[in-house]
């Protein structure tokens, strides 16, 4: 859907996309400088970043029909898994849990000093990665597009996933 916000910062990198380059004829540094910013606006609105929404609300809003399986891999391990789940029971678990997380800003991810981290790996008709960060009893997902790095969608609370997750990785 387009948006005045989206319409907006696509002239504004056109316009300082075409600056630049009228600009870095005379100007070399300084048209430099406006051509790159002008296609950073362009690229953050219509690149990856400009699915950040969407990815967000695919997690808040999954369809526990539509996942066939969890995976949850230790953070910097991807190769050890920790859990492959694919039992209906604990996945619809998991997903209504999701379902009850909400959309927080990235103070939230920096108050946390995780007690343990996760990957999780959620497939369905598209692959889902993210974070999970735990410190007692506060859950923090971190969604970004490799799941633990890569382009940073948002973050969102969700205490009720991990303490189904950790119920599941917990001997």
């Amino acid at each position: 859907m387009i948006t005045a916000k989206l319409i907006s910062m696509l002239f504004g990198g056109i316009i300082f996309t075409i600056i630049g380059f009228f600009l870095f004829r005379k100007r070399k540094v300084l048209g430099v400088c406006f051509f790159i910013v002008g296609l950073f606006f362009v690229y953050a609105r219509f690149g990856p970043l400009s699915e950040s929404k969407e990815k967000l609300d695919s997690i808040m809003h999954i369809d526990s029909s539509q996942v066939v399986s969890i995976k949850i891999y230790p953070i910097g391990f991807k190769k050890d898994m920790v859990a492959d789940i694919s039992d209906r029971e604990t996945i619809n678990k998991l997903c209504i849990a999701l379902t009850k997380s909400t959309e927080e800003g990235e103070q939230f991810m920096k108050s946390l000093h995780s007690k343990w981290m996760v990957v999780i790996g959620l497939k369905s008709k598209q692959k889902i990665l993210f974070g999970v960060h735990v410190e007692n009893e506060v859950t923090g997902l971190e969604v970004s597009s490799n799941g633990d790095s890569g382009w940073h969608y948002g973050n969102l609370h969700a205490d009720s996933f991990g303490k189904e997750i950790e119920k599941i990785t917990t001997p």
